[in-house]
């Protein structure tokens, strides 16, 4: 899953995405990296429900560095496909997702890393929205304890994390339907992220995964559900990032987002590509010496929560 590959669609089978990830990691040592660096951030909350119903997937781990006062605050979700990851993804062996929250707890940012449920546990993206927002409000509450401060949050993702909260922080309708004031969101940083779905969907490479995700998961609401119908001046303001190498419908939803915008980059829109770096290169490299991704996210997050 290097450059040279043949472009595909930006989401794949989460089983084979595993074992992308582990022979990518096993071959560059990144997982040693993420694990065994010297940090000083604290891991000060793990396994904690932010739904109290007993259901693994309504769980988050919270990251804060040493002695933070009134940090900003990154809520952190997971990509996979919407059918695979966790706040712990192999975390012993490939870093998920504890190097995310370590690295930007070393860049000064509280983050908070959720799970949620997945398909075929649920149905529809609307019910991953429903936890993404639920661990929002438990962010919003529950943050200053762990030296976050509840008005300075944002909202990141990676895939399709960066779907869920792209499409959630461009509706305010939708935030508002789950007890959320717009405003809460200060900003959102999407990683390699899909805005259109039905275009997506059509651009993925196998037809299998258009009869057992696609159409199931999205089925008529493709449009309703593309982050892309919401883009305007009512959205939180969004960092989009890209690897110069990553799949192909990130790319190319990407570039399309680039120009709708265009008369919002600077205010409500932020555009940045990282050369060299493929899909997984966005998330994996965090925390590493090599590591463009956790600043940048950590910069912005700076950057967002300080402007008038």
């Amino acid at each position: 899953m290097h450059s040279g590959r043949t472009p595909h669609s930006c989401a794949r089978n989460g089983q084979r995405a595993v074992v992308v990830l582990l022979l990518l990691l096993l071959s560059s040592c990144l997982s040693l990296q993420n694990l065994y660096r010297a940090s000083r951030a604290v891991r000060t909350a793990e396994n904690i429900a932010y739904i109290d119903d007993g259901d693994d997937k309504h769980k988050l781990n919270v990251f804060a560095p040493a002695g933070a006062q009134g940090a900003p605050v990154v809520v952190f979700v997971h990509g996979g496909f919407w059918r695979a990851g966790d706040r712990s993804y192999h975390e012993s062996i490939v870093g998920l997702y504890g190097n995310v929250g370590t690295a930007l707890a070393d860049n000064d940012v509280v983050t908070v890393v959720p799970s949620y449920r997945l398909y075929p546990q649920v149905p529809s993206a609307e019910d991953m929205l429903d936890d993404v927002a639920a661990a929002l409000a438990w962010t919003r509450d529950h943050i200053a304890v762990h030296g976050g401060d509840p008005q300075r949050i944002l909202l990141a993702g990676h895939s399709a994390g960066a779907h869920l909260v792209t499409l959630l922080a461009s509706r305010p309708d939708a935030l508002r339907k789950r007890g959320i004031d717009p405003s809460v969101i200060k900003g959102v940083v999407s990683l390699s992220g899909i805005y259109d779905v039905p275009g997506a969907a059509a651009r993925a490479e196998l037809e299998e995964d258009r009869v057992t995700l696609w159409r199931p998961l999205f089925g008529k609401l493709g449009a309703e559900q593309s982050p892309a119908r919401y883009f305007g001046d009512k959205m939180a303001p969004i960092f989009f990032v890209v690897g110069s190498n990553d799949f192909e419908s990130c790319l190319v939803d990407y570039h399309a987002a680039e120009k709708s915008l265009a008369g919002l980059v600077g205010d409500r829109a932020f555009f940045r590509t990282l050369p060299k770096l493929t899909h997984e290169d966005m998330v994996l490299t965090i925390g590493t010496a090599h590591d463009d991704v956790g600043p940048a996210v950590a910069a912005f997050a700076w950057f967002i929560t300080r402007r008038p």
